[in-house]
């Protein structure tokens, strides 16, 4: 039997053994209820609560700090701020949360980067000043932070059309081919 490639699925369907693409998987996920759970927390993500991050995050920009608080109070982080640098810790902690539903292993990966920053800190700090110092006179900073915050701007608008990649992390691992 040869094996074939379907657009529609993530994993090989061995021709003759299934009528559809579809019978091949659906019988893999493990834990189906969580799936739909987790989907609906990540499509609420998307649609309703990164609307009201990309606002908060366009008072910072502008500096409208009435406005960014008020939007802050709406969010119900917990958090507040009343100083520039306090508003700038509540912005990006605003889209790490936002963030969180669509990282299966958040922590493992979050907690590699600190100890990479905390390596270059320990064994380069002349060098990683220099490197900020460089981004800051380059203005790369604000034009990294633009890229990063239109990457998350188009995640939230594709994010339905690329849900079905998530199916995958709940699959039973023995049934994977």
């Amino acid at each position: 039997m040869s094996e074939r490639f379907d657009g529609e699925t993530l994993n090989p369907i061995e021709e003759g053994k299934h009528f559809s693409p579809f019978q091949a998987t659906v019988w893999m996920p493990k834990h189906r209820e969580t799936f739909m759970l987790h989907q609906a927390i990540r499509h609420a993500a998307a649609n309703t609560h990164w609307p009201s991050i990309h606002k908060l995050y366009t008072h910072f920009e502008r500096k409208h700090w009435e406005l960014f608080d008020k939007q802050l109070k709406k969010l119900e982080l917990g958090i507040t701020a009343t100083t520039e640098t306090e508003r700038i810790k509540a912005a990006f902690t605003s889209i790490e949360k936002w963030e969180m539903p669509f990282a299966p292993d958040e922590h493992q990966f979050k907690e590699f980067v600190l100890k990479r920053l905390v390596l270059a800190r320990a064994t380069s700090r002349p060098l990683l000043i220099d490197l900020a110092n460089y981004f800051k006179a380059k203005g790369k900073d604000e034009s990294i932070i633009r890229e990063l915050m239109s990457i998350r701007n188009n995640w939230s608008k594709y994010y339905l059309f690329l849900s079905p990649l998530y199916l995958p992390f709940y699959w039973d691992e023995k049934s994977i081919l």
